[in-house]
């Protein structure tokens, strides 16, 4: 269902190393993380979480957004995670994770440079989730999508066959492209500018 559901947002087919999606229930990252998508070819979930359908919506959302700058990757799987859950539940879409204490915006999240396991890493997740949710309310659903996918394709553009980067990672200035001039200010709010 969360991929039915992915590829419907993302308009596009999940894009595969193989023909089929893997799915290992193991204890095999750092305690950091319930899930993990292995650059794209297969997804790591903690047993405890078997049940979770929302981390399984996320580490999908991971096929389309990978190899990116840390805050749109883990922000648009945020994202993707609370509009597959909203299909699959009929809750609300509105942000799920804590408000990030560390970093008083995306700028100056970038400034600190963290690693997944360090404390302001999480804030990849709140704040990039918060200015993808406002895109998303602000903009409206069809608007929203556009650019999303003309961030993802800009993203594969950035990457090589072998996953490698072969430009710097998409960052800011992508995001303002793919979303256009109607999402400067709430893209502007988010960043710190």
């Amino acid at each position: 269902n969360a991929v039915r559901e992915a590829e419907k947002l993302m308009d596009a087919p999940l894009p595969l190393s193989h023909n089929a999606v893997w799915l290992l229930f193991e204890d095999a990252m750092g305690s950091w993380s319930g899930g993990v998508n292995v650059n794209r070819n297969f997804m790591v979930i903690r047993p405890e979480y078997d049940l979770y359908a929302d981390i399984i919506a996320h580490e999908v959302a991971h096929y389309y957004w990978h190899f990116n700058t840390w805050w749109i990757d883990e922000g648009m799987a945020n994202l993707m995670e609370m509009v597959i859950e909203s299909e699959r539940t009929g809750s609300p879409v509105r942000a799920r994770t804590a408000p990030c204490e560390i970093a008083e915006n995306i700028m100056s999240l970038e400034a600190l440079a963290s690693i997944p396991g360090e404390p302001a890493f999480s804030c990849n997740y709140s704040l990039g989730e918060r200015l993808f949710l406002d895109l998303l309310q602000n903009l409206g659903k069809a608007a929203f999508w556009e650019g999303a996918r003309k961030l993802y394709e800009e993203s594969l553009l950035h990457a090589d066959s072998n996953y490698q980067s072969a430009r710097p990672a998409v960052g800011i200035e992508d995001v303002r492209q793919a979303f256009g001039p109607d999402a400067y200010a709430i893209i502007s709010r988010w960043y710190g500018e």
